[in-house]
C-alpha cells in the first residue's frame, strides 16, 4: 500500500495496505494496501477528473466499467480529511498531486490487497469507494505512504506498515478501533507465548518481510508493525511517532532509524524487540 520498503523508496494495512523496499497489515485478515513499484495495469479507458490545480486535490482516475460503481465525492472527501489529519498529526501536506485510481477490483496487483500506493498515485479497489467510514481508514493508511516517500527517508518494512496501519486507526471511531485493538493484541500475544512472533530486526527489509507475509499473512505482519508504532507511542507519546516520520537528520540509512528509536526508547534494537513482545502481552493482559 505506499512508498517504498526499507526505505520510503522500495515498494509493498491492515483494512487500509504495500510490496516494495522500504521507504515507503490487523489480525490475520487480508491488507487494505500496498506500496508497489509495479501498479496494476492501466485500464483501456478511464474517467479522469482533474479538480482544480491545487496540491491537496487529487486528480482522479476512474476505469472503464467501474464508474457507476465509484461515488467520487466520496473519495475526494476521503482524501481531504486524509490530507487535513496528515497536516495536523505531522505538519505536512502534499508538495505534489496525488492522482487516486480507481480499478476494477479484478485489477492485476490488486488481487490481495484493498488498495496500493506508488510514489504520488494511489490505487483503490471501486467496491471500497461507496462509504466514506469503510474508506476513511484504507485512505489514511495510503494517503500516509504518499507523505512517507515525500519526506524520503529510509524506514524499516514493519515501520512503514506498521507507521501508516496505527494511523490510519486514528480516523476510524474510537470504540470500534478500540475493540480490534484488543482482539488483535490478543492474537499476537499468543504468538509472543508460543514462540511463532517475528524478530522485528528480521522485518527489516522486503525480502525477509515478504517471506513472513508468505508464512504468517499480510493481516499478521502489518499488526506487528502496528504493534511497534503503538508501543512508542505508549513509551513516548505521539509526539515520538511524529518525530520519527519527520526526522530529516543525520544519514539517510536505517543505523539513523535505530539511533532515533534508542534516542526516544532507550532501547537498542535487541531490547526494543523484546520490550515491544513484553508490551504486547502485558497489553492482553490488561
Amino acid at each position: 500500500m505506499h512508498p517504498q520498503r526499507s526505505s520510503p523508496f522500495c515498494p509493498w494495512p491492515w483494512l487500509a495496505c504495500t510490496l516494495a523496499v522500504a521507504v515507503l497489515a490487523l489480525a490475520c485478515q487480508a491488507p487494505g494496501g500496498t506500496a508497489s513499484q509495479t501498479p496494476p495495469a492501466a485500464p483501456a479507458v478511464t474517467a479522469v477528473t482533474t479538480g482544480d490545480n491545487a496540491l491537496d486535490v487529487p486528480i482522479v482516475v476512474i476505469a472503464a466499467g467501474v464508474r457507476d460503481q465509484v461515488d467520487e465525492a466520496v473519495v475526494r472527501e476521503a482524501f481531504r480529511r486524509a490530507v487535513e489529519q496528515g497536516e495536523r498529526d505531522f505538519g505536512l501536506r502534499p508538495t505534489r498531486r496525488i492522482t487516486i485510481y480507481i480499478d476494477p477490483d479484478s485489477a492485476a496487483g490488486l488481487e490481495d490487497a484493498l488498495g496500493l500506493s506508488q510514489k504520488y498515485a494511489i490505487h483503490l479497489r471501486a467496491s471500497r469507494t461507496r462509504s466514506l467510514p469503510a474508506l476513511m481508514p484504507l485512505m489514511m493508511h495510503e494517503y500516509m505512504h504518499a507523505l512517507q516517500y515525500q519526506v524520503g527517508r529510509l524506514r524499516p518494512q514493519w515501520w512503514v506498515e506498521g507507521q501508516a496501519e496505527h494511523e490510519a486507526q486514528r480516523v476510524r471511531d474510537p470504540a470500534a478501533a478500540a475493540r480490534d485493538r484488543r482482539a488483535l493484541l490478543a492474537q499476537l500475544a499468543a504468538d509472543v507465548r508460543s514462540g511463532r512472533a517475528p524478530d522485528l530486526r528480521s522485518l527489516r527489509g522486503s525480502l525477509a518481510w515478504d517471506e513472513y507475509v508468505k508464512k504468517a499473512g499480510a493481516g499478521k505482519a502489518y499488526a506487528w508493525g502496528h504493534a511497534a508504532v503503538a508501543f512508542i507511542e505508549a513509551h513516548a507519546g505521539f509526539a515520538a511517532v511524529r518525530r520519527i516520520v519527520t526526522d530529516t537528520e543525520g544519514p539517510n540509512t536505517l543505523g539513523r532509524f535505530d539511533e532515533l528509536i534508542q534516542e526516544i526508547t532507550g532501547l537498542s534494537p535487541a531490547e526494543f524487540d523484546a520490550a515491544v513482545k513484553q508490551w504486547v502481552l502485558d497489553q492482553a493482559r490488561s
